[in-house]
């Protein structure tokens, strides 16, 4: 099996920058009122009991804010939240290095912790190839507010990757990998090269110790 050449993009933070895509979608939702009262009380709830384990985790894993809502529903949000939030606060520098890398041949994933369902949309105006991302729990046709399997966050980004990875060989020394997060490092450190977007001032200088490549983007 030939090796294969891949270019992993983090979203939240990294393909757009300052903000996470689920904290743009949760208000959008908001003002569409496809969201209200019962599911962000639902939200702080399981927050609450969260925080007795991992705070960083009892809100990243928490999609309580759609306990109750149809994924049908939901779904129908999807394409004008892209077209209208989305694709204005992308990073330019970030999508022309995907589009130069897509030209060179490689594949182009992204792995985040947001909705697999919005990441998906990317694939219909960016050269996006396969996405891993958070699965909904569904009862029926409803969303019931937790998700399914792995939460690719961390050091579960590795996990994420080697899952989809699993019927694959990855060319490592000549692939790529983009992240913003401290948490990033985990996955970073295995490509030949990597980059970091808008790093703070722990991984700007991991970044420098490790030879990334560092963008910081006018958005």
């Amino acid at each position: 099996m030939k090796p294969v050449r891949v270019a992993v993009f983090d979203v939240d933070g990294t393909l757009i920058p300052h903000t996470s895509l689920e904290i743009l979608f949760s208000r959008w939702l908001l003002r569409k009122r496809v969201i209200g009262i019962p599911q962000l009380l639902s939200f702080l709830v399981h927050v609450f009991y969260g925080l007795r384990e991992d705070v960083t985790e009892a809100v990243r894993r928490n999609k309580f804010y759609l306990r109750g809502v149809p994924l049908k529903r939901l779904k129908a949000e999807v394409p004008v939240f892209h077209e209208r939030v989305v694709r204005p606060r992308l990073a330019p520098e970030v999508v022309q290095k995907m589009q130069a890398l897509k030209k060179e041949g490689l594949h182009i994933l992204l792995i985040s912790g947001s909705l697999e369902l919005l990441l998906e949309d990317f694939k219909n105006y960016l050269p996006v190839d396969s996405v891993v991302g958070c699965q909904l729990e569904q009862k029926g046709k409803i969303l019931t507010g937790r998700i399914r399997g792995l939460h690719p966050y961390g050091r579960d980004k590795v996990r994420a990757l080697k899952m989809w990875a699993s019927s694959l060989e990855i060319d490592f020394d000549h692939s790529w990998a983009f992240g913003d997060r401290w948490s990033d490092r985990h996955l970073l450190r295995l490509f030949g090269h990597c980059v970091t977007v808008n790093p703070g001032h722990t991984l700007r200088e991991w970044a420098k110790k490790h030879s990334c490549e560092i963008i910081d983007t006018e958005v």
